[in-house]
């Protein structure tokens, strides 16, 4: 049952996907401390602004019709989907570019605290463009179940990125070497796997009947999903914009190395366990047993990734300063207080596509709206009341939208109270074993600080 998937196959899958985003995460966490050294707090709030916006408008570029690739039943149906995203985000990125062209770019800098600079938002439409790429083609080979081929791209994303960075930081680029990085990133994402789908000719003989009917048939999801995604992405883009026209000091900047921080965990398991759940996921709603296998996903997730989160809460105020340099001190705080945000939504993101799946993705943009309502709400809040907290309200409205959306993904398919509650603390010993090694660090630091002064 598929419901129940084996735990060698869920293992299997997993490592194949993990063990690319490892070598991914071990070459970007390798180049990060020289980066940090290189670039200010200053050049990577310009950064997150940078992602911020491109992040925001690429996740609805292909207005959500590439989410539909993995669960189509036919093949030729699956052919046309990928066909109709990719002419889709083409329409959207050449809008957006004649869009800033008709907007100074000085309006958007003086609105966002002068954190932008002209020569970076021309950029934006081949970000979105490449960003809306790279998710067609993964999606794609997430329905072959080719995760070998999702965890090489990784990796060559990675070096594309963190090299670019490197060597024009070097060079004396600024922040635009950290935003060429970012695009590297997603741009040999997409080219990687786009030319293997060329050779394979996957989009041959579809025509226009074929998408228009597939876009007619799937019409729930940009209906629905699109606003979804649009919130999802706004709770957690937004506040950023947000944090970075009114903050105190390079707040963004701190913020954007905190949640690489705790990302980290979340990217090496969740991102995968996700990508499982795409594969998996129609087949267990069809069989009838979804229930089961968010139970089984929520079982794995919280025995795999929370431990490691928690242990990262612990001990980064202590070691931020040693690894990315002393002018990093502020970003280890915020990481105590994004931990329980991190968990529950570690936790809550696979999961979320279980309104997908069941065709529901109006009770999801629901959702996804009151989480964009709570999160931005707090950042106002915050920025009006109590200014230099802004992050750590921020991070708190986090924790309570994804413990409310995990409670209604659960609600939304039956689940019995004492078997999330297993799922959850089954293997506690696990959680127990990071929090003892985490505190085990911070008894250790003061030790390790007395030698580095020796």
């Amino acid at each position: 049952m598929t419901g129940q998937i084996s735990n060698s196959l869920f293992a299997k899958y997993l490592s194949v996907l993990v063990s690319g985003t490892v070598i991914a995460h071990l070459i970007t966490a390798g180049t990060l401390p020289f980066l940090t050294r290189i670039y200010s707090p200053e050049d990577f709030e310009i950064l997150a602004v940078f992602n911020a916006i491109t992040s925001l408008i690429a996740v609805v570029a292909c207005l959500r019709f590439e989410i539909a690739v993995p669960f189509a039943e036919k093949t030729e149906d699956a052919k046309a989907l990928v066909a109709l995203s990719i002419g889709v985000a083409m329409v959207t990125s050449i809008c957006l570019l004649m869009l800033l062209i008709a907007t100074p770019s000085r309006w958007v800098n003086n609105a966002l605290g002068g954190s932008f600079i002209g020569g970076q938002f021309w950029l934006i439409p081949l970000a979105v463009f490449s960003l809306a790429s790279f998710s067609i083609v993964q999606v794609w080979f997430t329905r072959l179940q080719k995760f070998k081929v999702i965890a090489s791209a990784r990796v060559l994303q990675a070096s594309s990125a963190s090299g670019t960075q490197l060597l024009l930081g070097l060079a004396g680029w600024g922040p635009v070497g950290l935003i060429l990085g970012y695009l590297a990133n997603s741009l040999m994402g997409a080219l990687s796997m786009g030319v293997l789908m060329l050779r394979a000719k996957v989009t041959k003989g579809v025509n226009i009947s074929q998408i228009t009917r597939v876009a007619s048939s799937n019409i729930k999801f940009p209906k629905y999903s699109t606003w979804e995604a649009l919130f999802n992405s706004g709770s957690i883009q937004l506040p950023i914009l947000l944090i970075a026209a009114v903050g105190i000091g390079p707040e963004a900047g701190y913020l954007a190395i905190s949640m690489y921080a705790l990302q980290v965990p979340m990217a090496l398991i969740g991102t995968s366990v996700g990508q499982i759940y795409y594969s998996e996921g129609g087949k267990a709603y069809r069989d009838g047993s979804l229930a089961e296998f968010n139970i089984l996903m929520l079982s794995r997730l919280s025995t795999i990734g929370v431990g490691p989160l928690i242990f990262a809460g612990i001990v980064s105020p202590s070691i931020f300063s040693w690894i990315f340099g002393s002018e990093w001190v502020r970003a280890g705080e915020l990481v105590r207080f994004m931990t329980p945000w991190f968990i529950l939504q570690f936790m809550a993101s696979p999961l979320s596509l279980a309104f997908t799946i069941t065709g529901n993705q109006k009770l999801g943009s629901t959702l996804q709206a009151v989480g964009l309502f709570v999160r931005a709400g707090s950042v106002v809040f915050a920025a009006l009341l109590f200014p230099e907290y802004i992050v750590e309200i921020f991070a708190l409205s986090g924790a309570v939208f994804y413990g409310g959306y995990l409670v209604a993904v659960f609600r939304h398919t039956p689940s019995r109270l004492d078997s999330v509650l297993k799922a959850l603390l089954g293997n506690l010993w696990v959680t127990t074993i990071w929090l003892a090694f985490g505190v085990m660090v911070l008894l250790c630091v003061p030790y390790f600080e007395n030698v580095l002064v020796l």
